[in-house]
């Protein structure tokens, strides 16, 4: 039984790989480069509407520079490579800032994109992520910018390519520390960022891209199902200690 158990779980493991690469995939060839304004791949509907042009993030997006001034505001974000915007005292084991001394944070609403110039293996020059967890605070040290348009999904996926990687580098300072970006907050929001001369099309990509994240979350559910209730399954079938002592 639980060799057939293991099996499943190898099988749907391997299928959430594919969906894995497949996104991979398809988020470097929805997007267009700066070098070639058409992407390689492009929805049917939208082949002759005309070429993408690039425009810099500021011309679409504002800074957010509201401080908390009264200190009012106690819960502090963070950016993680892995997880995106979460709350700090989740993410860490410790309480890393003091509650009292939060003045000098940006105010980040439900919305806000956040840029982490902290690199890894995972983010080599750092990730830009989306707050989809509400109100909170962010650290000075990184940059928070909203889009001035309501419908900005497709930036949310953009920034999950390497697209945007060669412009960092190239501003960035190289008499930095080796483990974070330096780079000004002029040169970060000049960055170029795609626009399609249909708007629909933007739309289009991200709600696909949404649609694959979906699958990709639901065979992560069936294997977490299936991890789950193989360990039920060891419980009934195997005595525990005490048991076997009685």
């Amino acid at each position: 039984v639980l060799s057939e158990i293991d099996s499943l779980i190898v099988s749907e493991s391997s299928k959430l790989d594919v969906l894995k690469k497949h996104k991979i995939g398809l988020l470097q060839s929805l997007f267009p480069t700066y070098e070639n304004k058409n992407p390689k791949k492009r929805f049917p509907d939208y082949l002759k509407s005309g070429m993408w042009k690039y425009v810099r993030l500021c011309d679409i997006a504002d800074r957010v520079i509201l401080k908390n001034k009264d200190n009012s505001i106690k819960r502090v974000l963070t950016n993680s490579a892995i997880n995106g915007v979460v709350d700090q005292n989740e993410y860490f084991d410790r309480e890393i800032v003091s509650k009292n001394n939060l003045s000098n944070y940006y105010v980040i609403e439900k919305g806000d994109y956040v840029y982490n110039p902290r690199i890894s293996a995972l983010a080599p020059v750092g990730p830009i992520s989306k707050n989809k967890i509400g109100q909170g605070i962010m650290s000075p040290l990184y940059t928070v910018f909203r889009f001035k348009e309501e419908d900005h999904g497709f930036y949310e996926y953009y920034f999950k390519t390497t697209l945007w990687h060669k412009y960092i580098n190239s501003k960035s300072n190289t008499g930095a520390r080796h483990d974070r970006i330096n780079i000004s907050t002029e040169d970060f929001m000049g960055m170029p960022v795609p626009v399609s001369p249909d708007p629909k099309e933007q739309q289009k990509i991200a709600t696909f891209l949404k649609s694959v994240d979906s699958l990709i979350f639901e065979q992560e559910s069936r294997i977490r199902m299936l991890q789950s209730y193989k360990k039920g399954m060891i419980v009934e079938l195997f005595p525990s200690i005490e048991e076997v002592l009685k």
